[in-house]
Parts: structure tokens; sequence; C-alpha cells
């Protein structure tokens, strides 16, 4: 599985915390990556 950094997540993430007035999370502490190429198997 190949993951890679989401900076469009993370700006969704950012401002979903903003919004809700979630203060107690540290949004510079929270990296949000994406990930590709899963064998899980959908049944």
């Amino acid at each position: 599985m190949k993951y890679e950094l989401a900076p469009d997540i993370q700006k969704e993430f950012e401002n979903i915390v903003l919004t809700l007035n979630l203060s107690h999370i540290k949004t510079d502490s929270v990296m949000c990556f994406r990930g590709y190429g899963s064998s899980s198997s959908m049944s």
C-alpha cells in the first residue's frame, strides 16, 4: 500500500476543527494521508 500526504484533506480537517471550535485538537500535530493499493476485498 502506498501513502501520500493529502493537503486538500488537511485543509478541510483544519477548517472543521476551527468551525466546530475544537480547540483541544492541535491541528499541527495531525497529518492527513491518502492511501492507495489496499488489498482488502469488498464482500
